[in-house]
């Protein structure tokens, strides 16, 4: 290897600082720190930089630092730090990248067949009917999914704020006559309700009165 001095010298957004030692390779080519325009400092192998005719013609000939070679990551354009081929800057960007991916491809299918969704679920729900382990395993999730989400107060405000704009939209698209109507309606199913809760209040009395009418008997 050359033993050609190549500090000060400059290479697309590099500067060559100083020697930094010898890369542990066969050709034990001589290692170079090196700034780039970005801000930072990396540590480039002699065989890397285009410093000859040669090297400016080899497959990884670097102008630039390790970050500005990989370029803005794909999903929130900023800096790729970790050393991989990925077009991602962090596993949780990755993932959002395959999501999307997966969103994209759903939107075409969708806007190529827009009854794509019932045929999806008439088929899961044929699978269902036909085998009754998968049916249970399906109604075990929902009820695990119900309850989960019952707990979490992000999802219970999000699915007010849903409801009170949907409300809201329905009930500007009503004529008169048709308001009147759901009004009488929600006005009907709210005395319903009450009714039915003061049943279940007195039926539980009931209830009580007798286990403890049958405890005094037991006693006696």
């Amino acid at each position: 290897m050359s033993g050609k001095d190549l500090t000060g010298q400059r290479y697309g957004k590099l500067t060559v600082i100083r020697r930094a030692g010898t890369a542990e390779d066969k050709g034990r080519s001589p290692l170079w720190l090196c700034h780039c325009e970005c801000g930072r400092d990396e540590e480039i192998s002699q065989l890397k930089l285009p410093h000859c005719p040669s090297n400016e013609k080899r497959q990884g000939a670097r102008w630039q630092c390790s970050v500005c070679h990989r370029g803005p990551c794909v999903q929130c354009g900023g800096p790729i730090e970790r050393n991989t081929q990925a077009k991602t800057c962090s596993e949780f960007c990755a993932q959002e990248r395959r999501r999307q991916v997966q969103r994209d491809h759903y939107y075409r299918e969708v806007t190529k067949n827009p009854e794509l969704n019932k045929e999806r679920h008439a088929l899961q729900a044929q699978r269902r009917e036909l085998d009754p382990e998968l049916k249970a395993r399906h109604l075990d999730r929902q009820r695990e999914r119900h309850a989960r989400r019952q707990k979490d107060p992000t999802y219970l405000a999000w699915r007010r704020e849903y409801y009170r704009q949907y409300y809201e939209k329905t009930l500007a698209r009503m004529t008169p006559d048709e308001l009147a109507a759901y009004t009488q309606r929600r006005s009907d199913a709210s005395r319903r309700s009450a009714a039915k809760r003061k049943r279940q209040q007195a039926l539980g009395q009931i209830i009580a009165i007798r286990k403890q009418l049958a405890g005094d008997n037991t006693d006696e």
